[in-house]
Parts: structure tokens; C-alpha cells; sequence
């Protein structure tokens, strides 16, 4: 009996997958009919522009060259802009300090406040008035960036924290005051002037009161650590020569006439041997490392390279005359021409027929 009321409701069961099937079926014929009308349109679409640009290729071309060399008049007409780098390595957390003295600077510029930029730089207000930006920039690539992470976990001692601060992490969250060196851009009408700015801007920072008592604890604290290793050093020499002098000392009683064969009980003392030996390598390691850290911290701020003598004259495209003329041209004939073109379809939709 139950059998055959399973086999009368089978019939339903395989309709209503049929429809849910079917269902299906239409579904997806509808996304794929969709995606094709798109990919028609964005084609559509691309060939129109395409024959657009080439039908009136000739008046872009014009609207350029027009463009070009009005602007190209107008560059002639304008001075000569020059630009010095200087290349430093603040120490000390000195680095946003110096961002916001090169903020200051850029400042007065945008200001035209010439009388208070000739009396910071030391230079006459002719020269001051020549200057034309100040801008300052990270030397970013991926050995800075390593070295500004790896930075990070020396100065963190907790381990919990260093397992959260993952390299690609760090590397989203880095921000310009993070890196170790940093070029500073000097804009002026005057090709000679960047060198008289210098002084003053190592100085900002230099004479900076906290910053160098920084300084001063840093290699107090490296010259109080080598001359720890120095005395452990010359412990370690004195210990060795004892090793020497005992295991020379059983070498002589063991072979009273004179051998220069060393028995095998001796091993102990050998490996204490290589132990202060291998420990005075290290030593050794420290102390070099702490020169270099002396080296590298003996000013509150680093210059890597210096003001060029001469500037250089820059030439940035984005901001000649013949450039952006040249831009506008065609970017007017285009809007011209697409609302020309816009207007005569609305014209021939008005003038259809009515069915």
C-alpha cells in the first residue's frame, strides 16, 4: 500500500523539479543575454568614439598645434625656474620637526613674505623674493622600507606586539616620517642661491635643545658600552692566558722530558678556551657596531649630499604653458564637436516620423 502512494507521488516530485530547472535554465539565459547586451553596448560604443576621433582627427590636430604654440609663446615669456636637492638623515625622531620647518618655509613663500624670508635665510629681500617652493619627500623603496620595519622591532621589546606587526602591515601603515632618509627640494628664479639656504635649515634642527641632549645621552650610553667591552676583552685575554699557562703547565708534568704530545684530559680546558674566544668575537662585533652607531649619531641631522652650487633648471611638462594649452585646445574642439553631434541627433529624433 505504501508503495503504491510512493510511486503516485513520484510523478508530482518530477515535475516540480522540472520547473525548478526550467527556472534555472531561464535565469542564467537572462544573465548571459544580459552580459552580451553590455559587452554589444560597451563595443558599440568604443567603435563610435573611435570613428568620431578619426572624422575629426584633422581639427583636434589644429586645436593642438594652436594650443602649443600659444603656450610655447607664453613659456618664452616666463623666467627660468631652478631646483637644488639636499639629501639628510635626521637622527633622534628629529624628522617631523623638519617637515614642519620645511612647511614653514613653503609657507612664507606662498605668502610672498619676503622681509621675513630674507631675515630667517640671511639673504637680501631680492633673493628671497626669487624663491619659489620648498617641498621635502621621503627616499622610499623597498631596502628603506625594510630597514625602517626592521627599526621597529629593535625598539620593541615586547614579542606579543613584534607577531602583530606583520612586514605587509607595516608596509600599509608607513608613513613619511618612518624613513630614514629624506630629500629636500629648493625651487628659486635664482641659480645660486641654494647653498645660502643650507646652513639655515641643518641649523632648525640642529640647535634643537631636546634633540641634542638625545645626542648626548646616545653616545654617552655607546661610550659607556665600549668600555665595557674593552675590560671584557682584556678579561677574556687574561683568562685565556691562564688556560695557556695550566694546560702548558700538565703539558710539562705529564711529559717531564720536554714531549710536545698534549693528552686528551685537556678537553675541558680547550673548550673554555674556544668559548672565550668565540665571546671575544663578539665582543669585538659590538664594538664595531657601536662605532658605527657613533658614526651615524654623532650629529642631530645627517647630510648625505649637499645643495648643488649651481641649480638645475627644471622642465616639468605638466606645467608649460605648451602643455596644457595644447590639452585645452583639444579638450574645447572635443566639447564642441560632441555637443554638435549630441545636438544634431536630437534634431533627427525630433524629424522622425511618427509610425
Amino acid at each position: 500500500m505504501s508503495n503504491t502512494i510512493q510511486h503516485k507521488n513520484n510523478p508530482g516530485e518530477e515535475v516540480d523539479l522540472g520547473q525548478l530547472f526550467k527556472i534555472i535554465g531561464n535565469g542564467f539565459n537572462k544573465l548571459f543575454n544580459f552580459i552580451g547586451f553590455l559587452l554589444t553596448a560597451v563595443f558599440d560604443a568604443l567603435v563610435r568614439f573611435i570613428l568620431f576621433i578619426r572624422r575629426h582627427f584633422i581639427k583636434f590636430a589644429v586645436a593642438a598645434l594652436i594650443g602649443g604654440v600659444a603656450g610655447f609663446i607664453l613659456d618664452k615669456k616666463q623666467d627660468v625656474v631652478y631646483g637644488a636637492d639636499l639629501m639628510v638623515k635626521p637622527n633622534f625622531g628629529s624628522t617631523r620637526q623638519l617637515y614642519n620647518n620645511i612647511q614653514y618655509y613653503n609657507n612664507l613663500v606662498a605668502e610672498n613674505d619676503t622681509l621675513l624670508l630674507a631675515k630667517t635665510f640671511n639673504i637680501t629681500t631680492a633673493e628671497a623674493a626669487s624663491l619659489q617652493s620648498f617641498y621635502i619627500s621621503p627616499l622610499k623603496n623597498e631596502n628603506s622600507t625594510l630597514e625602517a620595519y626592521n627599526r621597529l622591532l629593535n625598539s620593541t621589546l615586547d614579542s606579543a606586539a613584534i607577531e602583530k606587526h606583520t612586514y605587509e602591515d607595516f608596509k600599509k601603515n608607513i608613513s613619511d616620517y618612518d624613513y630614514d632618509t629624506h630629500n629636500i627640494q629648493v625651487t628659486s628664479l635664482k641659480n645660486d642661491i641654494f647653498r645660502k639656504l643650507q646652513p639655515v635649515i641643518i641649523a632648525s634642527v640642529k640647535e634643537n635643545s631636546y634633540f641634542n641632549t638625545r645626542m648626548r645621552i646616545t653616545l654617552e650610553n655607546l661610550d659607556r658600552s665600549n668600555v665595557v667591552l674593552n675590560n671584557s676583552m682584556a678579561e677574556i685575554d687574561s683568562l685565556r692566558n691562564v688556560y695557556m699557562d695550566v694546560l702548558l703547565a700538565k703539558a710539562e708534568k705529564e711529559n717531564p722530558q720536554g714531549g710536545t704530545s698534549i693528552v686528551l684530559s685537556e678537553n675541558k680546558t680547550k673548550i673554555n678556551d674556544i668559548e672565550l674566544f668565540n665571546a671575544k668575537i663578539r665582543f669585538k662585533n659590538e664594538l664595531n657596531n657601536n662605532d658605527i652607531q657613533r658614526a651615524e649619531n654623532s650629529q642631530v641631522i645627517n647630510i648625505i649630499s649637499d645643495f648643488q652650487p649651481v641649480g638645475y633648471r627644471l622642465n616639468i611638462l605638466y606645467k608649460k604653458y605648451y602643455f596644457v594649452f595644447g590639452i585645452a585646445g583639444v579638450a574645447l574642439i572635443f566639447l564642441y564637436l560632441l555637443i554638435r553631434e549630441f545636438n544634431a541627433f536630437l534634431d533627427a529624433y525630433q524629424n522622425k516620423p511618427e509610425e
